[in-house]
């Protein structure tokens, strides 16, 4: 009796929290969460086999509870569990001793009367109590994992691809109680993993260019690693200034795992937005390190006032979140093989093309910054030309009779208040202080007479003042979890936070502001947009279910570029995520090196295997780096061009702007290091233009080979002695290159 009346309660309170978010959720258009049900059904299945084609068989396990891709040719099984413990080993109590090692999926909760975080597995609170269903699907089946001890469900579909299995969630169709919220979803923890101790073994972790961890890493206790994927939420809330010096992203949602002869690439092929890359590392209780995924269901932001700082969003994200696991054997079983499976992904279904790749030198310019001064006794600020319109055109036309590559150059911080934020996308005009539309048409006329591919840049991102359409507080900015607006701390050129606050374009706006930008580089004759900010930040608007916890913004980006394109525009992309690489036809400012977490053991270009040949690369500005020669050395190692970021005026003043950079950009300090640069390293680029990256050895630690599809191969020397290779001594800190001795 007493059960009856707690389920009674229990169904009335969901129906008043439904009543109560529905009316909430059509104010807003938004829509809540699906309740619960106590009295859902139960449908364990025996085992068989889903789905089959030339090569594999997608197989139900029952007695073991395990989703299984089995392969027909090697007759090799692979599974969310490890290999080796396939046959799993029971402590006297019965219960599975790791069930990590066997669970599918793991959901993050959080309880409501408290608001802290817990987790459960779907192996121990699903499976093992046969509350779950199998329900066939087409190509595979769907697992709908009841979870009747905290009031949660969640379907998970598993299909056959080609030549690996997908695994989706819909969070539209999770189902929760008032009790209990669903913040995150992991999915198979230890699909992608090493033993601790291992020959040949490794894990590829996706931070900016790429970076391994060895496999013979084991302690008492596991060592975390977890980055977002795309950077970190841009509407999250900062009570601090302070971050990292290394702030590499991932730019592609992807990891792997390299055992001996085989291996494991995982893709996020499908709400990767809404992820983050986990690690689990060294842990000898576990006996294995893995690499995995998890989901941002709901989103949350740091707010003081709210219980245990963090206020959850009270509606889900609205896209697909889906992994697709190819298994790799043989020679593709490396992060060499890896990429190329990724970059097929890219060529298959994401609709990357092979463009023009030609030689050349990146060359920026920063138009201006707002400096305090005073009008009358009156403070008041200004905007100070760094580089005016008119500069850049004299410095391309010096820059370009004294190089051997051709130069793709682009206006940085042009716009009505320079690199500063002010109105959305810098007003569509130029400060007055830079120059003007004809003054751009005019550069525009004179980079085509010299052969210079010219790009304009606009920020779509921020703005602290109503224009173009957009006001702060009717809809023009982006909302928090608690559906108002705030200000948020800005992440700026130098990749350093600054006391500047501002707000982010509301995502339902930002085609439109993107539309306009279009229009307006076409009427200044500007051959070619460039958008830094878009192409490598995301960020959230809770104000609908599509774009909660960073949901579709590649989508909303993509959209944006593809219409430049169609619109007869070049695009530039700045350190570019995937789906902005894809779109571009040149990428600045390109990962070279990952975070350089202590974690990783060492760094490999797998962006730059991904997308050499596909899109024009350049790498850091080599003048802003601190070790200028690593910085060349390895956009070498990668194929990315040399880029150098200039001003031509330098003012004390400067020293009081909020970005501290401009004393290294003057361009008369740079220009004969520039045109040595270039000029030694021409015939290089020029030798592996349009050609793909086929193979990449690490030698040693400090020394690399690099083959390229064209027969090209260089030695990079990262060392501080000499060392001698088939084709020659490579120098110290230097490198060689030429055809293939087998070829």
């Amino acid at each position: 009796m007493k059960n009856i009346l707690k389920r009674i309660s229990l169904i009335v309170l969901c129906l008043l929290l439904v009543l109560s978010c529905t009316a909430c959720g059509d104010s807003n258009n938004l829509v809540s969460p699906k309740v619960f049900d106590p009295d859902h059904a139960n449908s364990p299945a025996n085992s068989f086999v889903a789905a089959e084609n030339d090569t594999y068989q997608l197989k139900w396990d029952k007695e073991n509870k395990r989703i299984l891709l089995y392969n027909k040719i090697n007759g090799k099984t692979y599974c969310n569990t490890p290999e080796e413990v396939m046959d799993p080993a029971y402590t006297e109590g019965g219960n599975v001793v790791h069930p990590k090692l066997n669970t599918s999926l793991i959901v993050e909760y959080v309880h409501t009367e408290d608001y802290t975080t817990k987790t459960a597995s779907a192996y121990v609170a699903s499976l093992n109590k046969s509350t779950y269903e199998i329900v066939k699907i087409d190509n595979g089946f769907k697992i709908v994992y009841h979870f009747d001890n905290i009031g949660i469900t969640v379907p998970v579909s598993y299909t056959l691809l080609k030549d690996g299995i997908k695994m989706s969630v819909n969070p539209m169709e999770i189902c929760e109680t008032p009790e209990e919220y669903v913040y995150r979803l992991t999915f198979a923890p230890f699909f992608v993993s090493t033993p601790i101790v291992a020959d040949d073994s490794y894990l590829f972790y996706p931070s900016g260019s790429g970076a391994i961890i060895d496999a013979n890493n084991s302690d008492e206790i596991s060592t975390y690693i977890s980055e977002d994927v795309y950077s970190e939420d841009g509407i999250v809330n900062r009570y601090s200034n302070v971050i990292a010096s290394n702030t590499e992203y991932i730019r592609m949602p992807i990891f792997g795992a390299k055992n001996g002869n085989s291996g494991m690439l995982g893709i996020i092929s499908e709400g990767a937005e809404n992820a983050m890359m986990e690690g689990d590392i060294g842990n000898f209780n576990i006996g294995y390190s893995a690499i995995y995924p998890t989901f941002y269901v709901r989103g949350a932001n740091q707010a003081s006032k709210v219980l245990n700082g963090l206020q959850y969003s009270n509606h889900y994200a609205d896209t697909i979140m889906s992994v697709c696991y190819y298994p790799l054997e043989g020679e593709d079983a490396d992060y060499v093989g890896m990429a190329k499976r990724y970059r097929k992904f890219l060529l298959e279904e994401k609709g990357m093309t092979d463009k023009e790749d030609k030689a050349s030198t990146s060359i920026s310019f920063v138009g201006g910054t707002s400096l305090e001064t005073s009008f009358l006794g009156m403070p008041t600020t200004e905007i100070f030309a760094t580089t005016t319109v008119k500069e850049a055109q004299s410095l391309l036309t010096d820059l370009s009779s004294s190089l051997k590559l051709p130069i793709v150059a682009d206006l940085f911080g042009f716009g009505s208040s320079g690199l500063d934020v002010g109105k959305p996308a810098g007003n569509l005009k130029i400060a007055k202080s830079i120059g003007s539309d004809k003054d751009v048409k005019k550069l525009a006329e004179k980079c085509k007479e010299l052969g210079i591919d010219l790009y304009f840049d606009y920020d779509l991102l921020h703005f602290n003042t109503d224009g173009q359409g957009l006001t702060i507080t009717r809809g023009g900015s982006a909302k928090g979890p608690g559906l108002i607006y705030s200000r948020w701390g800005s992440h700026t050129l130098g990749n350093s936070y600054t006391s500047q606050k501002m707000y982010l374009v509301a995502r339902d706006e930002l085609i439109n502001l993107g539309n306009k930008t279009i229009k307006d580089a076409k009427s200044m004759d500007v051959p070619g947009v460039s958008y830094r900010k878009i192409t490598s930040k995301a960020y959230s608007d809770y104000a609908e279910n599509r774009t909660i916890a960073k949901a579709n913004m590649a989508a909303d980006v993509t959209t944006i570029l593809n219409t430049a394109t169609k619109e007869g525009l070049k695009v530039l992309a700045n350190q570019a995520n995937d789906y902005a690489a894809v779109a571009s036809d040149a990428i600045i400012d390109a990962p070279i090196s990952s975070s350089q977490s202590y974690i990783f053991d060492y760094d490999v270009p797998v962006y730059q295997i991904v997308f050499k040949g596909y899109v024009s690369m350049y790498g850091a500005a080599i003048n802003m780096a601190t070790q200028r020669d690593l910085t060349l050395l390895r956009a070498i190692e990668g194929g990315s061009g040399i880029k150098y970021t200039l001003t031509n005026n330098f003012s004390n003043k400067l020293l009081n702007s909020e970005y501290q950079i401009f004393n290294t950009l003057l361009y008369t300090d740079n220009k004969e290091e520039i045109i040595n640069n270039v000029n030694a390293n021409a015939d290089y680029y020029n030798a592996i233009a349009e050609a793909h990256i086929d193979d990449h050895i690490c030698i040693t630690n400090e020394v690399r080979k690099i083959v390229y599809d064209n027969g090209v191969a260089v030695y990079v020397n990262y060392g501080e002695t000499d060392y001698m290779t088939d084709m020659g001594i490579v120098p110290a800190g230097s490198y060689i290159y030429g055809k293939e001795v087998n070829q």
